[in-house]
């Protein structure tokens, strides 16, 4: 399985390191991006799992749905972030 992975699994974990790294520079940017991602990706698994359990839809068309779904929730936490950033730099 190790091999078939391409050596994926043996880098994984120093990716752990690499982000505690550059988060001591920048946590702030972790942070946001941590809430950001739980608020958009909760919505986006739980649409994709409704429509191929009870909509019957292919898996195509329900990762298609929850990339619309995605991006219609994080366009605009986004564009609020920086917008409350810019703010609170001046």
């Amino acid at each position: 399985l190790k091999s078939l992975l391409g050596g994926f699994m043996t880098i994984f974990p120093l990716v752990g390191i690499i982000g505690g790294y550059e988060a001591r520079k920048s946590l702030r940017t972790l942070g946001r991006q941590i809430s950001v991602n739980m608020v958009t990706l909760a919505p986006m698994v739980g649409l994709m799992w409704v429509l191929q359990q009870h909509a019957g839809a292919s898996v195509a068309a329900s990762l298609a749905a929850g990339w619309v779904l995605l991006l219609c929730l994080l366009v605009p936490l986004i564009l609020i972030q920086n917008r409350s950033l810019s703010r609170a730099d001046r």
